[in-house]
């Protein structure tokens, strides 16, 4: 299970059902009321807003991910810089080897700056439509909108960073080029190449690649800070209850006529789960407990396109976990947590959870389904 994040807002995150695998926050649960209550229902430009957070909040963590993989590299390149220095004593053919080492270094810093670029691009095009969405929702989308702006800053930042960056991966490129024509060339070329000539250039090259390992860590922070913030769009639209927590209620409650005349018969339970999922893609996972909170069946969740069962949380006890007791406390109604990202997908989901009962009203159980926000959201038509 992951290590909760830490932020100045409040979180996003809740308590985990059987192996989601999502990180621990205390849950804000939100039962659903009956249709029609107008009052909970917010304007279309909320829906829309909302989608736009979801999907920003899906670049933050490629973002961070990919400026992770450009610091790594940048020390890579920078250590290959010092071995090339060092090397320049012998002058061997050991020299040329490092080069085309740094060479193929320098080379997956350039690719990576360009996925980055495009990262930034995008983020900075979804944070102004984001902008003009909470406009449009006036005093709904005030928080929303300053929020919005800031990442839109920060793809600012992050876009002249990497054209910086981009021009000292160019100089280190040259560098490198003129140190290989150098070394495996000179005598053919014509002119004198001595140790000193070579060891300035490498040294030259050795600090550009220092500067740039700067920058990449720079760059490394700016990703963690648009991530962070791309996690807060969220929480400016996760007090809202939207069109689609109401759809994965009503697609929740249509299940349960199903369960109830096969709950004490596992693989007819288990089955029943199976097919239902197959027919909603929205949903991540399903599981059901006893009235004591032990799993009777298994999780049931996707992997590549297939529903699989996985037996391993089957006994096991969440008699104290929130979707469980906020269940039984409101039978009638069907609880629904705050939105958090699921440590093994990588989306922003929520949890939904209800009471079975039998046909003369007796409890027999809890249903729980963790819900993909975005995949719902894009279901109900908010692009």
């Amino acid at each position: 299970m992951a290590k909760p994040t830490t932020s100045t807002a409040t979180p996003i995150l809740n308590a985990a059902p059987p192996s989601s695998g999502r990180m621990n926050a205390q849950p804000r649960r939100m039962p659903v009321s009956a249709p029609g209550a107008e009052s909970d229902r917010p304007p279309q430009q909320i829906e829309r807003m909302a989608l736009s957070a979801v999907r920003l909040a899906a670049l933050g963590p490629q973002l961070a991910g990919l400026a992770g993989r450009m610091e790594e590299q940048a020390d890579a390149q920078a250590r290959q810089a010092e071995r090339i220095a060092s090397a320049t004593r012998e002058l061997t053919e050991r020299l040329g080897a490092v080069v085309g080492r740094l060479q193929t270094a320098t080379g997956n810093v350039h690719e990576v700056m360009g996925e980055i670029a495009r990262i930034a691009d995008q983020t900075r095009i979804l944070s102004i439509n984001a902008s003009i969405e909470a406009a449009r929702a006036g005093e709904h989308g005030r928080a929303f909108n300053v929020v919005a702006r800031e990442v839109q800053q920060l793809a600012d930042q992050t876009r002249g960073s990497t054209q910086l960056i981009e021009e000292r991966v160019q100089a280190i490129r040259g560098s490198a080029s003129e140190v290989a024509a150098s070394v495996t060339s000179g005598e053919e070329a014509g002119p004198i190449v001595t140790v000193q000539s070579v060891n300035t250039q490498v040294q030259v090259m050795a600090g550009t690649a220092e500067k740039q390992r700067d920058g990449a860590k720079s760059l490394r922070s700016l990703g963690d800070a648009a991530n962070r913030l791309t996690e807060e769009l969220l929480l400016a639209v996760g007090t809202f209850r939207l069109t689609a927590h109401r759809r994965a209620a009503q697609e929740i409650r249509a299940l349960l006529p199903r369960l109830a005349p096969v709950f004490h018969d596992l693989g007819h339970l288990e089955q029943t789960l199976v097919l239902w999922l197959e027919g909603h893609a929205e949903f991540e996972l399903l599981y059901a407990t006893d009235t004591a909170g032990r799993q009777v069946s298994g999780n049931f969740g996707w992997k590549d396109q297939r529903v699989e069962a996985n037996g391993s949380a089957r006994g096991k006890n969440w008699r104290d976990r929130p979707w469980f007791t906020d269940a039984l406390h409101r039978p009638d109604e069907v609880a629904i947590s705050d939105i958090y990202r699921s440590a093994a997908t990588g989306d922003y989901c929520f949890t939904v959870s209800v009471v079975v009962r039998d046909a003369k009203g007796l409890t027999l159980g809890v249903l729980g389904a963790d819900v993909n926000f975005q995949k719902l959201l894009a279901g109900e038509g908010c692009s």
